[in-house]
């Protein structure tokens, strides 16, 4: 009986294994296909983890990643932030409850977390699905 619960063990650790690594080639597969230069990839991801952590879920929609390649194409943060940037973009679903405490912590004053916020906001919106539908039916 020990025998059968430990080969039982085993296998559903190299199945969950065998799946995580199926879920990486698919997201690399996925980024490959938008053309992100390296900087703009690492945002994608960074807004993709974000995504994941805030809606709990391990796999997302096609969509969902189209819209961090939008975002990551047409945000662009000045060197200085954007580490800052994507450690925000990682997990901003809780950062967000204190904003700009979080940005005081990393160094970053009052107006440059407003700064990066803007840029942010207006990432988000360029990249919603109203208007990505839009510059859809624009072509």
């Amino acid at each position: 009986m020990i025998r059968i619960k430990t080969a039982m063990a085993i296998s559903a650790a190299c199945l969950l294994a065998a799946c995580d690594a199926n879920l990486e080639q698919m997201e690399a597969d996925k980024f490959a296909s938008f053309g992100l230069s390296d900087s703009e990839r690492a945002v994608a991801e960074a807004l993709i983890e974000g995504y994941k952590k805030e809606m709990g879920m391990p796999v997302l929609r096609s969509r969902d990643y189209g819209r961090a390649a939008c975002y990551a194409k047409s945000v662009v943060m000045s060197s200085r932030h954007n580490d800052v940037h994507i450690a925000y973009l990682r997990d901003y679903s809780n950062i967000d409850a204190d904003y700009y405490r979080w940005f005081a912590n990393k160094g970053y004053s009052e107006q440059d977390a407003w700064k990066i916020s803007e840029r942010v906001l207006k990432g988000y919106a360029d990249c919603s699905m109203g208007a990505l539908i839009k510059k859809r039916m624009a072509k």
